[in-house]
């Protein structure tokens, strides 16, 4: 993906969660508040090579655990469509219908927390 795309200026304000392997970033994921009741979690992202261990499953459930402790009653995001199904499985639902976001079909999920 295009680093303009990927560079929106609100690292600073989000809560972010990382993943190391000696040492080594290897699985991020990162919430910014929307409204005062939202955690929306985006640029969740394992290496190949690590995929498939939990680390994504446990960088969401992080990030979910600290928007509990922030206050924050739910998760959304906008899930890439092949990945859907890990989400589901984590809670999450579908809202709405399919779109395309930086050329690649997305949906927007939604967990209660």
């Amino acid at each position: 993906m295009a680093a303009e795309i990927e560079r929106d200026g609100l690292d600073n304000e989000a809560t972010h969660a990382l993943a190391l392997h000696n040492g080594r970033v290897v699985a991020t994921g990162r919430f910014v508040v929307q409204g005062d009741t939202v955690a929306r979690v985006g640029r969740m992202a394992v290496l190949a090579p690590h995929r498939r261990q939990g680390l994504g499953s446990a960088l969401l459930e992080a990030l979910e655990v600290e928007a509990r402790r922030q206050g924050l009653r739910a998760v959304e995001l906008h899930s890439q469509a092949y990945v859907r199904r890990f989400y589901e499985e984590r809670g999450y639902r579908a809202e709405g219908l399919p779109f395309n976001e930086a050329g690649i079909e997305h949906v927007t999920m939604v967990k209660r927390l």
